[in-house]
């Protein structure tokens, strides 16, 4: 059996708890003065998770937990300490905007990566996080062409697709080392 972890946005105050050294207290997560990567962590896999802030003036949709997150541990920061890090994105659509593009697969893929990066013509990535912004300096970058942001058809969170996604049979070994 295969086992391995993924996370997105909505998850990263219990990556940061449990990779971080993070502790709760009254119910609030607090960051140790000095943290340290819990001893059982060896690697931290993300798949198609964004690592580089929003640029000034775009929509943040972290809301600033990104930067903050950066700010303190940017890059592969816990490497040193023996943790590897394993960036995996899909090159699969390329953002168009235009009257055109309205209700394309495209068309979706530009406004996501909008929400992303601030722009989304021409620009690469699983239909929902653009490929430069999916990467991290230090860790092992991998691109993989075809592969979805998502299990779900896109634009939606309960219709399954049959699109190859991170989790697929076909592509897991890409990644999982």
């Amino acid at each position: 059996g295969r086992a391995y972890i993924g996370g997105a946005l909505n998850d990263v105050d219990w990556s940061k708890k449990n990779v971080f050294g993070a502790s709760r207290e009254e119910g609030a997560a607090t960051i140790a003065r000095v943290p340290v990567p819990h001893p059982a962590v060896r690697r931290l896999v993300s798949l198609g998770s964004p690592h580089i802030s929003p640029p000034a003036g775009a929509n943040d949709p972290t809301r600033g937990a990104l930067s903050w997150v950066n700010e303190r541990w940017p890059g592969a920061h816990f490497s040193t300490a023996g943790v590897g890090y394993a960036c995996v994105t899909g090159r699969t659509v390329r953002g168009r905007i235009g009257p055109d593009a309205k209700g394309t697969l495209a068309g979706y893929a530009a406004d996501s990566y909008v929400q992303v990066c601030g722009e989304g013509d021409a620009v690469e990535g699983d239909a929902v996080v653009p490929n430069d912004f999916a990467i991290l300096d230090g860790a092992d970058n991998t691109i993989i062409d075809g592969v979805f942001h998502s299990m779900s058809k896109v634009g939606t969170f309960d219709t399954a697709a049959k699109d190859v996604w991170y989790g697929s049979e076909e592509v897991v070994d890409l990644w999982l080392g």
